[in-house]
């Protein structure tokens, strides 16, 4: 089955550039990048990076 921004959510977690790719895909597909005030379809966590 394919991701579904109506249906699915992500949580991204990696290496920077691998946060950068993976967001670029998920925007792609149509998923919109929210947060802890703002939710959406997909979160990118920064806790460990830098």
């Amino acid at each position: 089955d394919k991701l579904d921004p109506e249906t699915d959510r992500i949580m991204i977690c990696g290496s920077m550039h691998m946060l950068r790719d993976v967001k670029e895909l998920a925007e792609g597909l149509g998923f919109q990048e929210g947060s802890l005030h703002h939710p959406a379809s997909f979160v990118v966590e920064r806790a460990f990076v830098g």
